[in-house]
């Protein structure tokens, strides 16, 4: 242990960079990874799961059909990979309600230039992915370390060397300038019902800017019923909020009291977005980086069936819209508009 010791006094930086590097480790195998791992925010469109792909397209799809304007359709999957973004049109015009609709997906996949469908491989013929080696894996994570050491290095000897009198004037300026002035945007207002045997229940609105330019989407689905039985039995509704400004998808679910008291759906629903217990007058904010949205309960009655109060019999929302921002180039184009 002396030994130990005279040399961690002679060398302390390298004894420090070995006492952080192996606490790095540690952290990132038992806190990164088993006690909070890695949740997915803000992230672009194709890593979705696929039924949000489909209604993002759809967004693309009904835009496209309104305006007709190919830049603007290429510039919404800007980065997709063109062979995935054609396989799912592709699946999209199959299942198309009508023809209509399946002509204007194989129209919009036309006009971006996709590949054509290819046959379908057999499970056979499809070659396996290779898996990351235990010592590759190991090889990274100790290179990130040391590399993160070297940055945190270099960011405690900026810091030490500058002068703290002028960090302090600097966040004192930052409180003291005024905010940029932002333009005058119009909010919008809906109103969304479900009633008890309304089994198609899909109220989405969209979100435009003063000039028309699409900004996203809003609005209230079927998220859980109970049992197989028609009319389905619903039990709770899916609230959907999306910025296509910056490609992100907000989502709540608005459970009744007994969906809410049940632990197995609580489980099951928690994984697509935030639980939230539905009375008459409740508010619930839902907000993304451009746009804001308040949605009160109005109105809310049970039907009288088993498990009580389990099974909407009428749920109405009242939904209010605010265009927080705009990106500077959006905001110029709404302002020259408007004037």
């Amino acid at each position: 242990m002396e030994r130990i010791a005279d040399k961690i006094r002679v060398f302390p930086l390298p004894a420090i960079g070995t006492v952080f590097l192996v606490g790095l480790l540690v952290g990132w195998l038992a806190i990164g990874w088993g006690l909070w791992p890695v949740s997915w925010r803000e992230t672009d469109p194709w890593d979705l799961r696929t039924e949000h792909q489909k209604r993002y397209l759809s967004l693309v799809v009904k835009s496209y059909a309104q305006s007709r304007n190919v830049e603007q359709a290429k510039e919404s999957v800007a980065g997709w990979d063109k062979r995935a973004l054609s396989d799912l049109l592709s699946a999209m015009q199959d299942q198309a309600p009508d023809l209509e609709t399946s002509q204007l997906l194989a129209e919009l996949s036309s006009a971006l230039g996709l590949p054509t469908r290819e046959p379908v491989e057999t499970p056979e013929a499809i070659p396996a992915r290779s898996t990351p080696s235990l010592t590759s894996r190991l090889a990274t994570v100790c290179v990130s370390g040391g590399v993160l050491l070297v940055v945190i290095g270099l960011i405690i000897l900026a810091v030490s060397t500058a002068p703290w009198e002028s960090v302090a004037a600097r966040a004192r300026r930052a409180r003291e300038t005024p905010p940029t002035e932002e333009p005058e945007l119009l909010p919008g207002h809906f109103v969304s019902t479900y009633t008890y045997g309304r089994d198609d229940y899909d109220d989405y609105f969209s979100i435009e800017a003063p000039d028309g330019r699409f900004l996203g989407e809003c609005g209230l689905s079927i998220a859980r019923a109970l049992g197989q039985a028609t009319p389905r039995r619903v039990t709770a509704l899916e609230m959907v909020l999306f910025d296509s400004l910056d490609h992100r998808t907000e989502t709540r679910m608005l459970m009744s009291r007994y969906a809410h008291q049940d632990a197995v759906l609580r489980q099951e629903l928690i994984t697509r977005g935030e639980l939230i217990p539905i009375q008459p007058g409740s508010r619930t904010l839902v907000e993304t980086k451009n746009l804001q949205v308040l949605a009160r309960v109005t109105d809310l009655d049970y039907a009288d069936q088993d498990p009580s109060e389990g099974v909407f019999q009428r749920v109405a929302v009242d939904i209010e819209v605010k265009i927080k921002r705009l990106p500077p180039r959006v905001t110029a184009e709404v302002r020259s508009s408007v004037t």
